[in-house]
This record gives structure tokens, sequence and C-alpha cells, in this order.
């Protein structure tokens, strides 16, 4: 999570401005398909060592399914250019995030 997740999440998070040039979009493709793929990842047990332990609870997957969405909505906004809808992704992407960090591992919850 910290090297995929974390950064990727971040990046959609903050991008509270239109982005300016089709680069800064393309970054943003970018992390929303990372967040799709890390989804996929997760569902079957991730790479962390706590991971495939979480994974086979019944209350992770809800948390996964809710990023995958929230991941898809932010892409499908990214390839329009649509900022608004991003800016409505990136609220939907942060409650499942947030709630899985407060079950699953409540030490990284609020940490930057």
């Amino acid at each position: 999570m910290e090297t995929t997740i974390t950064d990727a999440s971040n990046a959609i998070w903050n991008a509270f401005d239109p982005p300016k040039s089709d680069e800064e979009w393309a970054a943003l493709e970018k992390a929303a398909l990372t967040l799709i793929d890390a989804t996929k990842l997760n569902a079957v047990g991730g790479t962390g060592p706590m991971d495939k332990e979480w994974a086979a609870q019944p209350a992770w997957k809800p948390f996964n399914e809710a990023m995958l969405q929230a991941s898809q909505g932010a892409l499908k906004a990214i390839r329009a250019k649509n900022h608004e809808a991003l800016l409505a992704a990136s609220d939907q992407l942060y409650p499942p995030c947030e709630g899985c960090h407060m079950l699953f591992n409540p030490g990284v919850v609020n940490q930057n």
C-alpha cells in the first residue's frame, strides 16, 4: 500500500485545481489506473505481510470494491477531463480507505 496505493490516492485527492496540461491529466490517469490495478491485487491478498489474512475476511471485500468503484469513477472523469466529476470520485475514494484503515490497520489512519 505504501508504495502503490498511497501515492496514487494522494494524486487523486490532491487534484484540487483543474489540471492545466495534458501531462497533468495523464499523471492523474496513471494514478487512477494504478488504483484499479491495486484493487485487483488486494482482492487476492495483496503483497503486504497481513494482506492475505485481511483479504480473507468478509469485511475487507466491501472496502476493496468501494475503492475499485471510486477509482473507476476517477478514471472516467479524468478521461473526460471533467474536473468536477474527478472531485466527486475523490470524495468517494476517501471513505473506503479510511474505513478499511480503521478496521484493519488503525495505526495508519490520519498519517500523512
